[in-house]
C-alpha cells in the first residue's frame, strides 16, 4: 500500500510511543526464561498508597502497550498516578521477555511455550518478584483477556496467599471457550452475538508453522486502519470507540507473534470443579461488543466463581455507557479513562474481605533483575 507524503506523515505522527514506566525488571523463571516487568511508580508530588503493588498482565497477543498508550495514558499510569505501585508484566515470548539475539530468538520460536508455561512458571514467577522487589506480602492482579484467564486458572488450582484482589477485563474460564457457538451457546433472540472462535479461525496456521505472525499483520493494519471498515477490527476492539491516533499506535507497538504450540492447546480444561473453590475478591468485566469473550461467558465465569465478594460490571450503552465496548477498548475506549478506569480504582482500594485459606503453599522460583535503560 502506497501512502501519500501527508499520509506517512501522519502515520508517524500516530505511531510515536514513549511509554511512562522508570524501569524495566528482567526476571528469570523456574524453568530458564526471562521476563519483563515494567515499573510505574508515583510522581514526586502524588502521595504513596499504603495498599499492595498492582500486576497489569495483557492478553494472548497483546504487550504491555495495552496498559500503556504513551504520553502518559492508560491504566498503568492511571494507578501510578493514584499512589500505586504498578508493575506491567510481559510474558514468555514477547518484547524483552525474549532473547536478544536473533539466533535464540528463533531457537524459541521454534521451541515455541505452553499456557501451563505460562501458569506455571511466568505467573509464580512474578509473583514472587513483585513481593520480594517491595517488600510486600500480597499484590493485587489485573488481566486483561488471556491475563485475567491466567488468575482465574492459578487460584482455582490452589490458594495463593500473595494474591489479594483480582479484576478481570474481557476474561472467562478457559474451558467456556470452548463451547461451540453453533452448538447453541448463544441465544441470537436476545441479542447475542456469535463469539468469534480464534482457535479455529488459526487451526491453518498452527498446523504449518510454529509461530503465529501476528505482529506484521497488525502493523499492516496500523497502516491501512483509517480505510479498514469497523467490521474486521471487530474481534480485536470496537474500533468506533478507539481514537485513531491511539488505535494505529496500539495496533503497531501492541500485538506480538503468538506460539502455536500455546494457541493450539489454549482451549485447556481444567478442573470443572475449580471456579467453585475459587475465594478470591474479584470484579468481572466485559463488554457488550466483545466477540471474544461474550458478556454471557463473563457473566457465566462470575457465576460459577465460589468467592463470597465477587461483582460483574457490563459496559453498555444500556448500562448507561458512551459506547457498547468491545474487547481491547475496555482499556483503550475513548472514554474508558472516564467510565472503566475508576471502576477498577475503587475496587483495588477496597480492604480486603474474609479470604478462605487452603494448606499449601505457593511454589518459589529463583528471581534475578536486571534494570534496563529507559524506553523500548
Amino acid at each position: 500500500m502506497q501512502l501519500a507524503p501527508k499520509q506517512r506523515r501522519s502515520l508517524f505522527a500516530d505511531i510515536q510511543h514513549r511509554p511512562s514506566h522508570r524501569l524495566r525488571h528482567r526476571v528469570a523463571t523456574g524453568d530458564g526464561w526471562h521476563i519483563a516487568l515494567y515499573e510505574y511508580s508515583p510522581g514526586k508530588n502524588v502521595a504513596k498508597s499504603d495498599l499492595p503493588p498492582v500486576v497489569l498482565c495483557h492478553g494472548a497477543f497483546s504487550r504491555f502497550h495495552i496498559y500503556d498508550w504513551g504520553g502518559g495514558g492508560g491504566l498503568a499510569p492511571y494507578l501510578a498516578g493514584l499512589g500505586r505501585r504498578v508493575f506491567a508484566v510481559e510474558l514468555r515470548g514477547r518484547g524483552d521477555s525474549l532473547p536478544r539475539s536473533p539466533r535464540g530468538r528463533k531457537r524459541q520460536y521454534k521451541q515455541g511455550w505452553t499456557i501451563d508455561d505460562l501458569l506455571n512458571h511466568d505467573v509464580p514467577a512474578t509473583l514472587d518478584f513483585v513481593t520480594r522487589h517491595t517488600g510486600a506480602s500480597q499484590v493485587d492482579w489485573v488481566g486483561h483477556s488471556m491475563g485475567g484467564m491466567l488468575m482465574l486458572a492459578h487460584l482455582s488450582q490452589a490458594e495463593d496467599p500473595r494474591v489479594r484482589r483480582v479484576v478481570t477485563v474481557g476474561s472467562a474460564d478457559f474451558r467456556f471457550l470452548g463451547e461451540n457457538d453453533k452448538a447453541g451457546s448463544h441465544d441470537p433472540r436476545k441479542g447475542e452475538r456469535r463469539r468469534v472462535d480464534l482457535a479455529q479461525l488459526m487451526s491453518p496456521i498452527t498446523r504449518r508453522l510454529p509461530v503465529i505472525p501476528a505482529r506484521p499483520f497488525m502493523r499492516g493494519l496500523a497502516v491501512a486502519a483509517p480505510w479498514v471498515p469497523a467490521k474486521y477490527k471487530a474481534t480485536a476492539y470496537h474500533a468506533p470507540n478507539v481514537e485513531r491516533g491511539l488505535e494505529r499506535r496500539y495496533l503497531w507497538h501492541g500485538f506480538t507473534n503468538v506460539s502455536s504450540r500455546k494457541f493450539r492447546e489454549f482451549i485447556r480444561l481444567p478442573d470443572p470443579e475449580g471456579l467453585s473453590r475459587y475465594q478470591h475478591p474479584t470484579l468481572f468485566i466485559a463488554g457488550e461488543r466483545d466477540l471474544l469473550v461474550p458478556p454471557r461467558l463473563v457473566q457465566r465465569t462470575f457465576e460459577r466463581a465460589g468467592s463470597a465478594d465477587k461483582r460483574y460490571l457490563l459496559f453498555s450503552k444500556d448500562q448507561g455507557h458512551s459506547a457498547d465496548y468491545g474487547h481491547g477498548d475496555l482499556l483503550i475506549g475513548k472514554q474508558a479513562p472516564q467510565e472503566v478506569f475508576p471502576h477498577i480504582a475503587q475496587f483495588l482500594s477496597q480492604e480486603a474481605g474474609a479470604v478462605s485459606r487452603r494448606e499449601g503453599t505457593a511454589p518459589t522460583h529463583e528471581v534475578r533483575s536486571f534494570p534496563l535503560p529507559h524506553g523500548i
